[in-house]
């Protein structure tokens, strides 16, 4: 029996705390923030709302700034299964909920002490209301992406059986952004605003699957491993399949200088190497398979 993806729209938990972070603008990796997004969801708030959500969002954007372990906040739209149970601890700060009010108690603990986190969970329950209104009027949407999505996924799936062992989720403001997180993967919902076509995010949860099984814990380590990885697999498919050539257009829309200049520090490409795939992108995908596995020796 063949094994089949599993597609669904993510809580509402999720899509509350995916909303704020997209609002957050960093110059690191983990940034979320896309101004296609923050204009879309400009028209969706009251003037009171955007107000509280651009002033937390600018003052998360100094913390994480300050501090990068602040990166750890990723992990917050994990602490809870639902809207519903974030809504029984959303009166009381971090520092005063008990390990059995949350979904991840590990989580709970990782993020104490951290002001960012604190102010997250504070924003989240003012704007808790004004989003689930919003959230109502594109569910209908969410659920039609789920059945976009679910071709290339289920055509994926055939060359990457082990992805079918991860629930692949849906999240309305990650948009051109993925997440690994342990048995799911979430990435952007196909969306007017965001134009992205469903293989793109096909593609892009199979990179997040890579990412995690690559069992790296550093990020660049993990993010290579994935490309490489990834590319292997679907540069083997025939020339003209949809999904290798979605795979090509995709990595080639990527911003990797960081991660290209930070592969030729480590030794993993040379210096000319990593000019040629920032400068030509439509080389990437065949190098990146060329590199995981060469036929003598490394690049």
């Amino acid at each position: 029996m063949r094994p089949t993806p599993t597609i669904r729209v993510a809580n509402g938990f999720v899509q509350l705390v995916t909303h704020i972070l997209a609002h957050v603008q960093l110059d690191q990796p983990g940034n979320l923030y896309d101004p296609r997004y923050v204009s879309w969801a400009a028209a969706q708030h009251s003037p009171a709302c955007r107000a509280i959500l651009d002033q937390d969002a600018a003052l998360l954007a100094q913390l994480w700034a300050l501090d990068p372990r602040v990166d750890r906040i990723h992990s917050f739209c994990t602490l809870h299964d639902s809207l519903a149970g974030f809504r029984r601890t959303a009166s009381r700060e971090l520092d005063q909920l008990s390990p059995s009010e949350v979904s991840r108690p590990s989580v709970l603990v990782e993020l104490r002490g951290f002001a960012a986190a604190e102010l997250l969970h504070a924003s989240a329950a003012l704007l808790d209301d004004e989003v689930e209104i919003m959230l109502a009027h594109v569910r209908p949407e969410l659920r039609r992406a789920c059945d976009r999505v679910a071709r290339p996924m289920t055509e994926l799936v055939e060359v990457i059986p082990d992805l079918a062992e991860r629930r692949t989720e849906l999240v309305w403001a990650l948009g051109v952004h993925g997440r690994y997180l342990g048995s799911r993967i979430s990435v952007g919902a196909p969306a007017d605003w965001n134009c992205c076509p469903p293989e793109r995010q096909a593609i892009l949860a199979a990179h997040e699957h890579f990412v995690g099984r690559s069992r790296e814990t550093a990020y660049l380590e993990a993010e290579w491993s994935a490309l490489c990885k990834l590319a292997e697999v679907l540069t083997a498919l025939p020339g003209d399949h949809r999904l290798r050539y979605a795979h090509a257009v995709w990595l080639a829309e990527l911003e990797l200088g960081p991660i290209l200049r930070g592969a030729a520090a480590r030794g993993w490409i040379d210096e000319p190497t990593a000019r040629r795939l920032e400068r030509s992108p439509e080389q990437r995908a065949e190098t990146f398979a060329y590199i995981h596995r060469p036929p003598t020796g490394r690049l």
